[in-house]
């Protein structure tokens, strides 16, 4: 049976969860306690069991400096007993349906794997998400300059709305920014900020790994050559919108994420999108 879920599911979800992603109980009682909606979660239930699930957070998808109510779709999964059955098909089905009585316009998400995006595209979702994989290596970097830690006084959101306004890109309100900077921090997340914008990275031994940067092209370099000698790192990956213009490393274009539009309007905006920027992802 497919419906939305309740409270009394939350036990079922993370041990699927578990099961699907490897998380630990820990983590994905963070997610579940910030972020889960129970009218925004989509569930099948065969005897009792919670077997496939997805989840719908709020959001905005920004064309042309317009915002359009949307839907991000999250941590869809089948337990492995149960797929190749249609399961999917049909919480994908139930969700669309649920958006467009909600009146909202879009259902984003980026596809866990490459082969996704054609398992997605069967339901209508198109590939208008696009990012700049930017490489810069130690060698290519200039004095930084000081910037500090994350505080949970600024405005992230209005850090990064200010960042991508030039660009159609989905757009989060700051609980949802702050959010995914605190559930990072638990896979651990570095972020810094400045009063001009914020940066969220991992680090290991050599190499550094953007996710998110907010600072402009002017201030790409030093921010990049700061994380990079603090961290005595060699080399570092860094996602950025596909427009967004490098004067530094080596880069290359990749699909980024998918969009369902859910009415004509929203159908014939999504014909006109190319390079949109996804962004925060949760991944």
């Amino acid at each position: 049976m497919i419906r939305l879920s309740c409270e009394s599911d939350i036990k079922n979800i993370v041990s699927l969860w578990i099961e699907a992603f490897g998380d630990g109980e820990d983590e994905i009682m963070f997610f579940i306690r910030n972020r889960y909606k129970p009218e925004n979660t989509v569930v099948c239930e065969e005897n009792g069991n919670i077997v496939s699930m997805l989840f719908l957070l709020d959001g905005q998808m920004c064309i042309r400096s317009i915002d359009y109510p949307s839907y991000y779709l999250y941590a869809a999964c089948t337990s492995k007993e149960f797929r190749g059955r249609g399961i999917m098909a049909s919480l994908l089905d139930f969700a669309k349906n649920i958006a467009q009585n909600r009146g909202y316009r879009f259902i984003c998400l980026k596809p866990a794997e490459q082969s996704l995006f054609d398992f997605y595209k069967k339901h209508g979702y198109k590939s208008v998400f696009t990012q700049k994989l930017l490489t810069v290596y130690k060698t290519d970097i200039i004095k930084p300059v000081d910037i500090f830690e994350f505080t949970a006084q600024n405005n992230l959101a209005a850090l990064r709305n200010n960042a991508y306004k030039n660009y159609d890109y989905f757009k989060w309100d700051n609980s949802a920014v702050d959010f995914a900077i605190n559930y990072a921090a638990l896979y651990s997340g570095k972020t810094f900020i400045s009063r001009e914008g914020y940066m969220l990275y991992t680090a290991d031994e050599s190499t550094i790994n953007v996710k998110e940067i907010t600072f402009t092209q002017q201030k790409l370099i030093d921010i990049l050559s700061n994380v990079i000698l603090a961290n005595n790192a060699e080399k570092i990956y860094v996602v950025l919108p596909e427009k967004f213009i490098t004067t530094v490393g080596s880069y290359e274009i990749v699909p980024s994420g998918m969009i369902l539009p859910l009415d004509d309007t929203a159908k014939h905006l999504t014909d006109t999108l190319s390079g949109a920027y996804l962004g925060l992802t949760l991944d």
